[in-house]
């Protein structure tokens, strides 16, 4: 049985999708980086969590649009992520 990340199995579960599927798919939608669509998801979510939560993040230059924080807390960011998909 594959072992799944769990964020990458979040990712699936808001697609509506078990992790093989959403991996399948996502190869079909990006053949030139099969993975864009879950690093783009992370992003925005990154990028949400850290409006909410600066206290667990470091922001590492707001002059650079695009640029995601880095997240220091990583088992808040985690926790977050479980209860907004």
């Amino acid at each position: 049985m594959k072992k799944w990340s769990p964020r990458f199995s979040l990712y699936a579960r808001a697609q509506g999708r078990k992790p093989q599927a959403q991996l399948d798919h996502d190869r079909e939608k990006y053949p030139g980086g099969c993975m864009a669509g879950f690093f783009s998801w992370m992003t925005l979510r990154i990028n949400r969590f850290a409006a909410k939560h600066p206290e667990h993040c470091f922001i590492v230059d707001p002059r650079t649009p695009g640029l995601a924080p880095v997240i220091h807390n990583q088992d808040a960011f985690t926790r977050w992520l479980e209860a907004h998909v």
